[in-house]
């Protein structure tokens, strides 16, 4: 952990609270690298000017984070707690810079990850409603959903796996489309191969786009030689 100012409230106080904050977020990280920014008086206020972090091989809810560059600007936390030994707190929503590298090897060892498990069955139900089913997730509900894996090409991803419905029965599933982002929310869908449950086989599937929210604005994401990279904002809350 690298301190960027002579602070003694950063390196006795504050250094070790956020790198045990940090760490009760992660179930794994092999290097951790904190710079914090900012003087005495403005920390005693809880005010930090800038935090900013890298990391290699971290593993978050499952999801292994190969490599992640984040940095947040004016930061306002609970301080005076923190002096009495009480956990960091964020007080106000943080506005965070940075990119993360993800690996084909890396999304494939995240595949029981609950967070990526959802992100699929997301993109199927925007798959199925743009092209006229309004109650999808309804319907994708009476079936579960095992995803075994992930292929990352030029601009292009493939994600396999199976539906099993009630009685039992086993599909395969296939999700092969292209990928293009429409800065700073919007991500645009191309499908190309797609193989879903057998009541679905009669649909064409057209390009679709999906809204990332207002939390998050993304400048930049590429898909390339088994390497997905995004760089952006996010809007972080307690």
């Amino acid at each position: 952990m690298q301190i960027s100012s002579k602070s003694s409230i950063i390196s006795n106080v504050l250094s070790p609270a956020v790198k045990i904050w940090l760490r009760s977020q992660v179930e794994q990280i092999e290097e951790l690298d904190i710079r914090i920014t900012g003087q005495d008086r403005q920390i005693i206020k809880g005010y930090i000017p800038s935090v900013s972090l890298s990391s290699h091989q971290a593993i978050y809810q499952g999801l292994h984070l190969r490599k992640l560059n984040l940095q947040g600007d004016n930061i306002r936390i609970n301080i005076g707690q923190i002096i009495k030994g009480k956990p960091l707190q964020l007080l106000e929503p943080i506005q965070v810079t940075g990119d993360i590298r993800l690996s084909e090897k890396d999304i494939n060892n995240s595949m029981s990850s609950p967070l990526l498990s959802s992100a699929f069955k997301d993109l199927l139900v925007f798959l199925l409603k743009f092209q006229g089913i309004s109650d999808a997730r309804a319907i994708l509900s009476t079936y579960q959903l095992e995803w075994q894996k992930v292929t990352i090409g030029d601009n292009l991803f493939t994600l396999d796996g199976f539906s099993i419905d009630q009685k039992g029965n086993k599909s395969p599933l296939k999700i092969s489309a292209g990928i293009k982002l429409e800065p700073p929310n919007t991500l645009w869908i191309f499908p190309k191969t797609i193989q879903l449950m057998p009541e679905f086989s009669a649909l064409t599937f057209q390009a679709f786009k999906i809204e990332l929210g207002t939390d998050v604005a993304l400048e930049k994401m590429s898909m390339t030689e088994g390497i997905l990279t995004c760089y952006g904002q996010l809007l972080v809350r307690n």
